[in-house]
């Protein structure tokens, strides 16, 4: 066998191997999307049993008028975000105070909190 022969059937083994590739490839692209569709398809169906089993557990009005939801009496009435601070504060709600303001709501951007966030950085200029 000479060299000539040699590649060409190093050649023609490697097109017949390149050829079964493309068609196992064919083959699991196929049953990928037979798969795909099979999913897809009860998916589908199992939607509609859910839907219908919903519909058939609602009610029915039997006026055919729609109403308004009322609200609902037993709940309070929601103080005011003032209201709430003061209260939170110890303070009146009769005679809200400046102090008592600035408490309920205090000032984040302080050194302090800068300082934290900061925290484990490196200095400007410092050689690494």
């Amino acid at each position: 066998m000479s060299l000539s022969d040699a590649a060409k059937a190093r050649a023609e083994a490697a097109f017949k191997r390149k050829e079964e590739q493309a068609r196992d490839g064919a083959n699991a692209w196929a049953e990928y999307e037979a798969k795909s569709r099979a999913i897809a398809e009860n998916m589908e169906r199992l939607r509609a049993l859910r839907l219908a089993k919903e519909a058939a557990a609602r009610p029915h009005p039997q006026s055919s008028t729609v109403q308004s939801p009322s609200p609902n009496p037993a709940l309070p009435p929601r103080p005011s975000p003032t209201a709430r601070a003061l209260r939170w504060n110890g303070t009146s709600a009769a005679e809200p105070s400046t102090n008592a303001l600035r408490q309920a709501r205090p000032n984040t951007s302080t050194n302090a909190s800068y300082a934290q966030s900061n925290r484990g950085r490196r200095k400007r200029g410092a050689v690494s």
